[in-house]
């Protein structure tokens, strides 16, 4: 398997817990006191 094979599923990985993240960032949204944090783009981007 190529490079392009591994980003590929590198981007279905990405696709498939981008809802789960988005839930548990409206989670912590409603709990009072904790600060909002911006969403990481991936370990690089941290």
């Amino acid at each position: 398997m190529g490079a392009s094979g591994m980003n590929a599923k590198r981007k279905q990985k990405r696709r498939r817990h981008a809802e789960t993240r988005k839930k548990s960032a409206e989670k912590l949204a409603a709990i009072p006191g904790a600060a909002p944090k911006a969403p990481r783009r991936g370990a690089k981007g941290a």
